[in-house]
């Protein structure tokens, strides 16, 4: 579908006569009543919700520093093997010895966990979103968050899917479009 000019208002119409030359045989429609009919089934759906925006969280892994202090350690016991006992290089080796595997204790004690994405509220809904979006912003959450409308003479089916696939997207979307407003 897309908009065309009509005599008093604008009409969404399909675009196969645009395109192929032919009329799929459909008519058009107001784009103010369909733009409407969308906006509320979307907001009785997701409206509520709370918009999400993603945030990356580091993971934690020593494993690096802990092969190191491995590898320093083995080191470590090689030169000291070719110490004589007593004197004060082999006190210097052991001082190190000990200061390396209270690190090693220390890293090997720390979890370690994978790079992450968590969703965080950003305290606002999806109807106060939309409620400041323009009309092409609004355009753009509802495409990207997966809203399909088809319309043909006998009827007009607006897909919002699964509430919770619809929220997800929409969530994602909204964070896009957060971050692209506030740049």
């Amino acid at each position: 579908m897309y908009q065309a000019p009509g005599r008093s208002r604008p009409y969404y119409r399909c675009a196969s006569r645009s395109i192929g030359g032919r009329s799929c045989g459909n008519g058009s429609i107001q784009a103010d009543v369909l733009e409407q009919l969308t906006a509320e089934l979307f907001l009785a759906r997701v409206g509520h919700l709370d918009v999400m925006r993603k945030v990356y969280i580091a993971g934690e892994d020593h494993t690096d520093e802990i092969n190191r202090i491995e590898e320093a350690l083995a080191r470590l016991v090689q030169q000291l093997e070719k110490l004589p006992d007593g004197g004060p290089a082999e006190a210097a080796i052991l001082t190190r010895m000990r200061e390396h595997e209270t690190r090693l204790h220390e890293l090997q004690a720390k979890p370690r966990h994978v790079d992450q994405w968590h969703q965080v509220p950003t305290g606002e809904t999806f109807q106060q979103l939309w409620d400041r979006l323009d009309q092409p912003a609004r355009g753009r959450l509802l495409r990207d968050s997966g809203v399909r409308i088809e319309w043909t003479s006998e009827r007009t089916e607006i897909r919002l899917g699964q509430l919770e696939e619809l929220a997800t997207q929409a969530q994602a979307s909204a964070a896009q479009i957060i971050a692209a407003v506030a740049a």
